[in-house]
């Protein structure tokens, strides 16, 4: 589970460095469950 989540977290992290709009980023880790 914890793999997962992690695996999950690296996704967003690059996401996040790859994708030119930060913002629409922002809103979609607000809507992720911590």
């Amino acid at each position: 589970m914890f793999c997962n989540i992690f695996g999950v977290f690296i996704l967003f992290v690059g996401v996040r460095v790859y994708s030119d709009n930060d913002q629409d980023w922002c809103v979609l880790a607000h809507n992720v469950p911590s």
